[in-house]
């Protein structure tokens, strides 16, 4: 089979050598400059995407903000995952992801959309009893999403940092959401063809440090597990999106992160996740039955993913100065890792190149790998992940949380007790 990875920034880079590896031929084009060296000599990076987009090529897009060349490649009748406009609407445009909600008996928090600051000022001023997030539309950095503490925190933060230094040329638009009290978790189905052919949910740690601490870096590690037969939770969810997909002729993934409110067990959609998510995605491959290239040729295709029941992990390992500065000067550092252990599925290099034989950093943002694993268990998967980790030898300075999972198996329980699973 012939694949074609669409890239943003070379998320996909390591699912590419996979695929790679199993025989296929595949090529990798990244629309970032600076990622451009994503794992080079291990997949075959290209400079021009449009030479090897070809009817018989599988055509990945792993992100949004691609649909400008997703959508002609998709109405031409290419075989392409993600990277349509619907795709890019509902995750981009946070008020459009409610009203897709909102629309089809999904239950949401209380919002109000705000095209500039001071309105949101004024209405936070008329009540300061209540708890709002701060989330912009367009795909912001992750630490332009705030919960705040109180309406003071939020209205402090508006003042001294969103408001003048919001990015300059880029339209003003945000959300303010009501915080709810509960449990956030993550439920997806993979879509193709009109028909759901898998469905999993996913509990992260969005904080860099253990503990929740630190700044949001969007995943700092997972626990991910498959669903045989369709849950309440995404009953309540997803499955009320099939019509609009199927009319969309949508093919990918499709996450809704959720909180279950405490007050009423109930799931409250808060966002999608139009594409593969990362590094749920990783944590995810553990439970295929097949190659990664089977999986992708079964999406595009509408064909069934046969997963397994185990519980998988992934835990994100990054080097300094990650997440707070460039990485270039990390450039050349060497990865003491037996490259064997590559065949074994469990490690997923980001921040890296083969060069002179040699696995070492790239320097393009600190993200050197995530490391996964699966096991019948919460805590299996859990302890394995973390002798996964073990076996890479330096950097010595590699941080990661060590406490990724906890939270799953406290609130696991909880959540099965509601009846949502």
């Amino acid at each position: 089979m012939k694949f074609l990875f669409i890239s943003f920034e070379g998320n996909t880079c390591e699912m590419a050598r996979r695929v790679q590896e199993e025989g296929n031929i595949c090529h990798v084009w990244i629309k970032n400059e600076n990622a451009k060296k994503t794992l080079s000599g291990m997949v075959h990076n290209v400079n021009n995407w449009e030479r090897y987009a070809n009817r018989d090529t599988i055509i990945v897009i792993d992100h949004v903000k691609l649909s400008g060349i997703g959508q002609p490649l998709i109405d031409a009748g290419y075989q392409v995952i993600s990277g349509s406009k619907f795709a890019d609407r509902i995750e981009l445009d946070r008020d459009e992801g409610h009203k897709l909600m909102k629309e089809n008996g999904i239950k949401i928090p209380n919002f109000q959309e705000f095209t500039d600051f001071s309105s949101a000022i004024s209405f936070l001023n008329k009540d300061k009893k209540k708890r709002y997030v701060f989330k912009p539309s367009g795909n912001l950095d992750l630490d332009w999403s705030y919960i705040s503490t109180d309406t003071e925190d939020l209205l402090e933060r508006i003042e001294h940092k969103f408001k003048p230094k919001w990015p300059s040329g880029k339209p003003v638009k945000f959300i303010l959401e009501e915080f709810i009290t509960g449990i956030e978790i993550s439920s997806e189905i993979w879509f193709s063809n009109g028909k759901i052919l898998n469905m999993n949910s996913t509990m992260e740690e969005k904080k860099l440090l253990t503990g929740g601490l630190g700044p949001s870096i969007g995943c700092a590690g997972n626990i991910v597990w498959n669903y045989k037969q369709t849950p309440v939770l995404i009953e309540k969810t997803l499955i009320k999106l099939k019509d609009i997909l199927t009319k969309e002729a949508y093919c990918g993934v499709l996450d809704i992160n959720c909180i279950v409110s405490e007050k009423d067990n109930e799931p409250y959609g808060i966002e999608f996740t139009a594409r593969f998510g990362y590094d749920a995605l990783q944590a995810w491959l553990e439970t295929t039955d097949g190659d990664t290239g089977k999986v992708l040729y079964d999406l595009v295709n509408g064909n069934p993913i046969h997963t397994d029941t185990s519980f998988a992990c992934a835990v994100r390992v990054n080097v300094p100065p990650y997440p707070f500065d460039k990485a270039d000067k990390r450039a050349g550092d060497l990865i003491r890792f037996d490259q064997e252990l590559l065949k074994t599925n469990h490690y997923w290099f980001f921040d890296a190149e083969l060069k002179n034989k040699q696995l070492q950093i790239v320097g393009v943002d600190g993200i050197m790998c995530v490391v996964s694993s699966k096991s019948d268990t919460i805590r299996g998967s859990i302890e394995k992940c973390y002798k996964n980790i073990e076996a890479i030898k330096s950097p010595r300075d590699i941080m990661y949380r060590v406490d990724v999972g906890e939270r799953v198996i406290k609130e696991y329980p909880k959540l099965e007790r509601a009846g949502l699973f």
